[in-house]
């Protein structure tokens, strides 16, 4: 199975939307990290599933929260450069590549 590993960003992104869920309601952060495991399986299992948004970016949309994981394939790799908020300007993940 492919493997993944987030960008820095990306990992900013994924602990601040986790913070926000948990002080938010407790255990809602741990809710929207569940999802994103088992997005990131989707992900490894199937990579070229998603629709693809650019030349070598994929965007797999979660399904109970509004975020999108933004990834790129790297050789055995599936390379996470962002956890978009869907509220975000669309294009802003692209700065912090």
């Amino acid at each position: 199975m492919i493997g993944y590993r987030l960008i820095n960003p990306a990992a900013n992104e994924l602990a601040q939307a986790t913070e926000t869920y948990e002080n938010a309601s407790v255990g809602l952060g741990q809710d929207f990290l569940d999802e994103f495991d088992a997005a990131l399986e989707y992900i490894c299992l199937m990579p070229d599933a998603w629709h693809m948004i650019d030349n070598d970016f994929r965007r797999y949309h979660m399904h109970r929260f509004p975020y999108s994981i933004i990834y790129r394939k790297d050789g055995d790799d599936i390379i996470v450069t962002s956890i978009f908020h869907q509220h975000r300007k669309p294009n802003s993940w692209r700065s912090i590549q």
